[in-house]
Parts: C-alpha cells; sequence; structure tokens
C-alpha cells in the first residue's frame, strides 16, 4: 500500500532522530520544565514519544516473523498496546484501580468503554490482555496510519471505519466483526464516536430529537452514544455487554495536554458491569432506548468517581 510506503519510513526516521537527538531534546526540555514547574512534563513526553516509535520498530520487526498466523498476530498486539499502557503508567505515575476485571470473561461479548482522552484507546486491553481475549477493534480509519495498527491490525479480525460520510459500510464493518466469534473474543467498540468535551457534547444534542435531548441533557461526562454499531453486531449475534466506565485520564485528551504535566500522578478509577444477552431487548428502536439507559448509568458511575473519597 502508498500509505505505508510513507507512514514506515516516517515512524523509523523518527525513531532514530530522537534516540540520536536525546543529549539534545533531554537537558533542554529539563530546563524548560524546571523553570516552569512542571514535573518533568515534557521530558516525559519526549520519553513516551520516543519508546512509541520504538515500540513501532519492533512491532514491525516482529511482524515479519508473525507472518499471517492469527494467534502470533493477536500476542504481538496484546504485547505492544500492554507494553505502551505500563510504559504509561510507569511514566506518568498513574495509580490504576480496576473494579468489575472478572466480569470480561468468558466470550464472546461487546465491550463498550466511554471516550474521553486519547490514552483511553488502551485501556481495553489492560482488561482483555491479563484474560487472553481476542478483541476486534472497531477504530477510526484514520489509525491506519500507525504502521503496527495498519500491518497487524489487517490481519486479525479488525474494522477501521470512517467516522463521518458511508455509515452503512461502517456499520457492516462492524456487523462482520460479529461472526465466527468464540469463547476468547471481543468486540471493541467506542459508541459515542469522539472523545468526550463540552463544545463536542453540545454539537450532539443538538443533532438529536428533542425527546432524546431532554434525557441527555443533564450528562456532563458523557455524550449521547450513537446505537447503530451496537445494534449491527447484536443483530448478527446476541450476546453479553460490557460496560467500561472510567475517570483520570481527561488529561490526556489532547497530545498538547500532555505537556502541562497534569496527568502526572492521577488516579485512574475503572468500573466494568456485564449486562447478560438475555436482559437485552430486541429490535433496533428498543436497544437504542436500552443503550440510552446504560449510558445514564455509565454517567452515573463517572460522576460518583469524581466525588472525593
Amino acid at each position: 500500500m502508498k500509505r505505508r510506503w510513507i507512514s514506515i519510513p516516517l515512524v523509523a526516521g523518527s525513531a532514530v532522530a530522537l534516540m540520536l537527538t536525546v543529549p539534545i531534546w533531554l537537558p533542554i526540555a529539563a530546563v524548560f520544565d524546571m523553570a516552569l514547574g512542571r514535573r518533568l512534563a515534557t521530558v516525559r513526553a519526549f520519553t513516551f514519544a520516543t519508546a512509541y516509535a520504538w515500540a513501532e520498530v519492533a512491532g514491525l520487526w516482529r511482524a515479519l516473523r508473525a507472518g499471517q498466523d492469527p494467534e502470533a498476530n493477536y500476542a504481538l498486539q496484546r504485547a505492544w498496546a500492554l507494553g505502551l499502557w505500563n510504559l504509561a503508567v510507569g511514566l506518568y505515575q498513574l495509580d490504576v484501580r480496576v473494579d468489575g476485571a472478572d466480569q470480561i470473561e468468558p466470550g464472546p461479548l461487546l465491550l463498550l468503554p466511554r471516550h474521553s482522552s486519547l490514552a483511553d484507546t488502551l485501556l481495553p486491553i489492560t482488561v482483555l490482555g491479563p484474560k487472553h481475549m481476542r478483541p476486534r477493534y472497531v477504530l477510526k480509519r484514520e489509525l491506519l496510519w500507525d504502521p503496527c495498527l495498519d500491518v497487524v491490525g489487517n490481519r486479525v479480525p479488525n474494522a477501521f471505519v470512517q467516522r463521518s460520510g458511508d455509515t452503512e459500510n461502517a456499520i457492516a464493518g462492524v456487523a462482520a466483526l460479529a461472526k465466527d466469534m468464540g469463547p476468547h473474543d471481543a468486540i471493541v467498540l467506542y459508541p459515542e464516536g469522539t472523545r468526550f468535551s463540552p463544545e463536542r457534547q453540545a454539537r450532539a444534542l443538538a443533532r438529536v430529537q428533542p425527546e432524546r435531548r431532554a434525557r441527555c441533557a443533564t450528562w456532563r461526562h458523557v455524550m449521547p452514544p450513537h446505537s447503530g454499531g451496537v445494534c449491527a453486531a447484536l443483530a448478527v449475534r446476541k450476546m453479553d455487554v460490557v460496560f467500561c466506565a472510567h475517570r483520570g485520564l481527561e488529561p490526556a485528551a489532547t497530545a498538547k495536554a500532555l505537556l502541562n504535566g497534569s496527568m502526572i500522578g492521577q488516579r485512574v478509577d475503572v468500573s466494568l458491569w456485564r449486562v447478560d444477552a438475555a436482559q437485552i431487548p430486541d429490535g433496533r428502536a428498543d436497544q437504542a432506548l436500552w443503550l440510552d439507559a446504560m449510558w445514564e448509568e455509565m454517567e452515573r458511575r463517572v460522576e460518583a468517581m469524581h466525588r472525593p473519597d
């Protein structure tokens, strides 16, 4: 693919450049951080960027050995994502607390997290990975510019969809993931479609019907979920659904936000709960109402997490 002729050399070149220039950027970033009292936030961000670039290089090298073997590629996907997550936890001194990790197995299941930051895209693997569950991600097509996601992500069942435009193809891609699932398989889908912000929430509310807008208007941490992908997956296979509420990763909403130091030392709370397939209504309209009710519970849990202990 033409995309890989650009993305792979770019990432490999960035890895080499960041490593060779450590003697330059490290002291400059350290002095800058100390002058502004930012707890080495810039140093941490550049360190993570360097490690991320080399994780891409290592992942691509291992992908050559993995070939088309699905289990080898699942193992590589798991090691890559867990490695980046563990690096972020250590580098930013995060205090991660997970409630309900036992809700993850067995599959097949549909995992629906809230979306608030760049970092929460790694959250699913932190609960699925230790159980050796095999995630089938629904991801935006722009992420194909990440070489590891492009190469390995296209060797195992994943759906890279357009967030706008051809919605029918996007929903068909999600539905395809629900086929041939076993007890170790999970579809990971972010129903909000994009990261939460008050501005995005206001725009989302303006697009929904007045009756639904009234139900969702009091939400302070989540946006109205899109039901199309969820309903498409459940139409192919009636399965249990696990919801993932979390707080603490909001300071990583943008790359720029990582430079101000607010992510350092954050407590990250994660709460998972499971709904049995038999409790999920049939029909798209009823499932859309049910999903809104579950997102109301998501809002309630996130709000509770924000209260002082």
